[in-house]
This record gives structure tokens, C-alpha cells and sequence, in this order.
């Protein structure tokens, strides 16, 4: 949204392919860490979570929100935003309109997102037992592909 809004309102004095492109093999250096980091919180996870043992004081923490917003604030100048949020939002003949295509592309894009959390969400809860092992799974496989998405990103710099 913040990139689009900016994007509307520099109509005309930005390069959308060369901004996109520097976007791309951002993106590609942001997954790569982000893998990273989840395969060193995959080696913290115990064994055992609250309520699966007596062990009452295990827990863990969860990242703040500002690196999920800075993530995707990173996002939005590569992949298919350009083409399919701010691209439409630019060719509209007022900002107006651009930004409420803008609003409408974002509702869109925090559905998507919370349905497919949700999904995933109800997979690990589904396969019940061992829900440290479960995550630690979950969390690993998804680590391990952003580790090689961002590696081919950086490479070939993007989809």
C-alpha cells in the first residue's frame, strides 16, 4: 500500500522496471535471511510445548509486527505488485481512483493471506500430537524454501 500510494503520487517520474528489479534481488536477500533465521529457531524449539508435558514454563516468542510490515513495505517495489496493484492503480486517469484500487488490492491481498495463515494454521493443528515437532516441521520446510526461492531470486532476480 505504502509503495503503491508513493507510486500514484510519483506517476510519471518513476522507473517501474528499474525500481522492480532492485526490488527483486531485495526481496531474494530479505528470504534468504529470513530462511535462515527460522532454521536457527528450529534448533531453539524443545522438545516438548505448555500443556504437552509438566514442563509448564516452556514457551516461546513470536517476532513483532514491524518486521512483518517492514517484509512486506520490502514486497511491495518487487514481484507481481507492480504489475498487478500499481501498474492498474498509475494507468487510472485519477489518483482518486488509483487510490481506491489501491485500497481494494490491499483488502484483497490481507484476505488471501489471512485464508491461506488460516489454512496452514488448521493443517498443523489437525495433525494434533507433537505440536513442537509439528511446527518445528512446518517451520523448517518453510525456511529451507525460502532459503531457495531467495537464492534463485538473487540469481535470475525474481519470477
Amino acid at each position: 500500500m505504502v509503495v503503491g500510494a508513493v507510486s500514484v503520487l510519483l506517476r510519471g517520474w518513476l522507473d517501474p522496471e528499474r525500481f522492480s528489479a532492485f526490488g527483486e534481488r531485495a526481496v531474494g536477500l530479505a528470504l534468504v535471511a529470513i530462511g535462515i533465521w527460522g532454521i536457527r529457531a528450529v534448533r531453539r524449539i524443545p522438545d516438548t510445548w505448555f500443556g504437552e508435558s509438566d514442563n509448564a514454563g516452556v514457551h516461546t516468542h513470536r517476532p513483532a509486527g514491524h518486521a512483518a510490515f517492514g517484509f512486506g513495505l520490502l514486497h511491495g517495489v518487487a514481484g507481481g505488485a507492480h504489475l498487478l496493484g500499481v501498474l492498474p492503480a498509475l494507468a487510472l486517469p485519477s489518483a482518486a481512483l488509483g487510490g481506491a484500487w489501491l485500497a481494494l488490492f490491499g483488502l484483497g491481498t490481507v484476505v488471501a493471506m489471512t485464508g491461506f495463515a488460516a489454512a496452514v494454521g488448521a493443517m498443523s493443528h489437525r495433525l494434533g500430537a507433537g505440536a513442537a515437532r509439528t511446527y518445528r516441521g512446518i517451520l523448517g520446510a518453510c525456511a529451507g524454501g525460502a532459503i531457495v526461492i531467495g537464492g534463485w531470486w538473487i540469481v535470475v532476480g525474481g519470477i
